[in-house]
C-alpha cells in the first residue's frame, strides 16, 4: 500500500515532458514581447525625463519673472542646456542679457543636461514617425495639431515669464534670437501652428518618442 501511495503522489517522465514543453512554448512567445517592451521602455523613460525637464524649465521663466524668459538650447545629439538671459551681475552687464557659451556656462544661469546612454536627439523624419496625430486612439483627444513630419529647423525655443512657448526671431524684442556660442546644432522643429517639437531616437531597436511644447507652454510627450 505504501508503494502504491508513492506512485500516487508523484509524477510521470511523460507529465513532467508535458510541463517543460509548456514552458518552452509560453517562453518563447512571451519573452521576446517582454524584451521588445524593456528596449521601448528606455526611450519611452527618456522621453518623459526630458518632459518634466522642459516643464521645470517653464514653471523657472514663470517664478523667476525672467525678461528674457528661459530658453531650451540642443547643442549636440545628446546634449541640452537649460538657459537663464537675465544677467544676474548687471554691473558687469548693463544690456542685462547673459550669454550662453556652452564651452565656459554660468552655473547659476546655464544648467547641462544629458540624454541616457543610446538615446539620441532625432535628425529627420525617418527617426521619428511618433507625432502628434488628428487621429488619436478613440477617446484620445488630439493634444496638438497634426504634424505631417518631423524636420528640424532651429536650435532653441523660449519660455516667457508668463510661461507661453515663443520661437526666437532676429529683431524681434518680444522673443529675441540668442546669442549662443559655439553655434548649436538646430534639432528642433519649430512649426507654422506655434509648437516646438523634439524627438528622441534609440538606434539599438528603431524606436522614438516625441516631446511638443504647445504655444501656450503646454508640455506633453507623444
Amino acid at each position: 500500500m505504501s508503494e502504491t501511495r508513492r506512485r500516487e503522489g508523484g509524477f510521470t517522465l511523460l507529465e513532467v515532458l508535458v510541463v517543460l514543453g509548456i514552458i518552452g512554448v509560453m517562453s518563447a512567445v512571451s519573452i521576446p514581447r517582454i524584451l521588445d517592451y524593456v528596449r521601448q521602455g528606455r526611450v519611452r523613460a527618456a522621453a518623459q525625463d526630458l518632459t518634466t525637464k522642459i516643464s521645470a524649465a517653464r514653471m523657472k521663466a514663470v517664478t523667476k519673472n525672467a525678461n528674457f524668459g528661459v530658453l531650451f538650447v540642443t547643442q549636440n545629439a545628446n546634449t541640452y542646456w537649460v538657459h537663464i538671459e537675465d544677467d544676474m551681475t548687471p554691473s558687469t552687464n548693463p544690456k542685462g542679457k547673459q550669454l550662453l557659451n556652452m564651452n565656459t556656462p554660468d552655473a547659476a544661469q546655464s544648467v547641462r543636461g544629458q540624454l541616457p546612454a543610446g538615446i539620441t536627439f532625432a535628425t529627420g523624419a525617418a527617426q521619428c514617425p511618433t507625432l502628434p496625430t488628428t487621429n488619436p486612439p478613440a477617446g484620445t483627444p488630439a493634444l496638438f495639431p497634426a504634424i505631417v513630419a518631423f524636420a528640424p529647423n532651429a536650435s532653441s525655443f523660449r519660455f516667457s515669464y508668463l510661461g507661453a512657448r515663443c520661437k526666437p526671431v532676429a529683431g524681434d524684442t518680444a522673443c529675441p534670437d540668442p546669442t549662443i556660442t559655439p553655434a548649436p546644432t538646430n534639432l528642433i522643429m519649430n512649426d507654422g501652428s506655434g509648437n516646438s517639437t523634439i524627438c528622441l531616437w534609440d538606434a539599438r531597436v528603431t524606436r522614438s518618442r516625441a516631446v511638443t511644447v504647445a504655444s501656450g507652454g503646454r508640455v506633453a510627450g507623444q
